[in-house]
């Protein structure tokens, strides 16, 4: 079995990236990214730079009354397309990992039903924002934008929710526990580095998550019913997206089917 190959061409390692990461899917994804005023929100444009330099586009969508006291929702979304468009599945491997489905309009209905602000934006390599997409470019990704939530007067910090849909439910879970153990002090050495980075301290009150999936190896097991899959060390797996056993306590978790 091609895992690992000497031509990145041929082997199945290097093509999992492009199995899951689809910001071509349609092909208009890259190019044509919708705004809110298609729905008549009011919003404004942000560039998020990451600490490696990438540059992130994205949609602050605030509340015309009291922005600054309604909560604040970070949108994770799924695995194709961008934040502007509907994207409809037509490969087989997207079956699972389709929904990124109507964001602005999913924005829309959050905003008028819920009262509150919403911060869309596109990962690395995804619609207007800069980059090749990879598993710890999104975890940066996630990371500079939480942290430029944080830096906004105008947004309350007191009510910060992050919200994921599929692929961006892993993305979520990852930041939700990394601002847990920095909020607990938990593995200080290892984080030590990126709490230097970190100029606010968390504020992070809840986690929702919609259909997303427990790990990549699991996922990959339900997609194509091929008992090897059950042999292969998690090694093998370029993007790793996997559940976490840390136990959770301070935040609230929210799982949505």
């Amino acid at each position: 079995i091609l895992f690992f190959s000497s031509s990145p061409h041929t082997s199945l390692y290097s093509l999992q990236d492009a199995l899951l990461y689809q910001p071509n899917e349609p092909d208009i994804a890259r190019t044509i990214v919708q705004t809110p005023d298609m729905f008549y929100l009011p919003y404004e444009s942000v560039s998020i730079e990451t600490i490696d330099k990438e540059k992130l586009h994205g949609y602050l969508i605030k509340q015309t009354e009291q922005a600054d006291q309604c909560e604040t929702l970070i949108f994770f979304h799924g695995n194709a397309g961008n934040i502007g468009h509907r994207y409809e599945p037509f490969c087989f491997f997207s079956v699972c990992f389709y929904l990124n489905k109507f964001s602005l309009q999913n924005a829309y209905l959050l905003y008028r039903a819920c009262h509150i602000n919403i911060l869309l934006f596109d990962y690395r390599g995804y619609g207007r924002s800069t980059g090749i997409p990879s598993e710890s470019g999104l975890y940066i990704d996630a990371q500079a934008v939480y942290e430029y939530v944080r830096k906004r007067s105008d947004l309350n910090q007191e009510k910060i929710f992050l919200f994921g849909r599929s692929l961006g439910g892993a993305v979520a879970l990852h930041l939700g526990m990394l601002l847990i153990l920095i909020q607990n002090k938990k593995l200080f050495v290892i984080l030590s580095a990126y709490l230097g980075q970190m100029e606010t301290t968390p504020a992070l009150f809840a986690v929702i998550v919609e259909n997303t999936f427990t790990s990549i190896a699991d996922m990959a097991k339900q997609l194509f019913h091929v008992f090897l899959l059950d042999y292969i060390p998690i090694l093998c797996y370029k993007n790793v997206v996997r559940r976490k056993k840390w136990k959770i306590n301070f935040v609230n978790f929210v799982f949505l089917g």
